[in-house]
């Protein structure tokens, strides 16, 4: 391990663009297809997995700041891992990031924004198992209203990380809104989690996310017309 610390953090950087360079947010981002998780899983250990993976895909698209940019000498790291406001969303002009989610196809862009989708849905109302793929069928209006049980604070959690993580894609990418607004279901998502979840944090981000991504579509209209 290095000692210096300058050596220590420029090492974190450059491990962090060859890592996005070889296409590693895409790797990470594939555990949470439904290959990897049995219908058998354990709960605990599906959240687990679901905010290790969503945690490391938020480090790689927004690092947490060094020490010499927060406040009162704490270091980034001793902060929670649990999205704050809309942190992310803010700090998107990472060029590695960009060239990253730039540089991918239309049809990855597209998965990330459906997995993502079905992340925060499922995990919205208590019922992280509909985010596979076995259980996308059953994602549809009304999740969250009918939920009667007491969501989960990992669950919660989740669902928070994984809204954050697909607004930053799409800032990312404002040119490609249109993937994200053709996705099945994706209105009774926006309406669902906005109006039906029980948790007052996740629908007010969930309002807050997308009037931003309102405006950063009329900016980007206004300026390719």
């Amino acid at each position: 391990m290095p000692t210096n610390q300058i050596t220590e953090v420029d090492s974190s950087q450059t491990f962090r663009r060859n890592f996005l360079e070889a296409e590693g947010l895409k790797v990470v981002l594939n555990i949470l297809h439904s290959s990897n998780f049995p219908p058998e899983t354990d709960v605990t250990v599906r959240q687990d997995c679901y905010a290790i993976t969503l945690t490391l895909a938020r480090i790689l698209l927004c690092p947490p700041p060094t020490s010499s940019d927060t406040e009162g000498g704490v270091e980034g790291v001793d902060k929670p891992h649990l999205p704050v406001g809309r942190q992310m969303s803010r700090n998107v002009e990472d060029e590695v990031a960009r060239h990253t989610i730039e540089t991918m196809t239309n049809d990855d862009f597209r998965t990330i924004l459906s997995c993502l989708m079905r992340v925060c849905w499922s995990a919205g109302a208590g019922k992280l198992y509909l985010a596979t793929g076995e259980g996308s069928d059953q994602l549809k209006s009304g999740l969250c209203s009918f939920t009667t049980s007491v969501v989960n604070s990992k669950d919660v959690s989740i669902a928070q990380e994984s809204l954050e993580l697909l607004v930053t894609c799409l800032k990312l990418r404002k040119n490609l809104l249109k993937i994200f607004y053709e996705l099945s279901r994706v209105e009774e998502f926006v309406i669902d989690v906005l109006l039906g979840s029980s948790q007052p944090d996740l629908r007010n981000q969930m309002m807050e996310s997308f009037f931003d991504l309102c405006l950063d579509a009329r900016f980007y209209s206004g300026r390719i017309k």
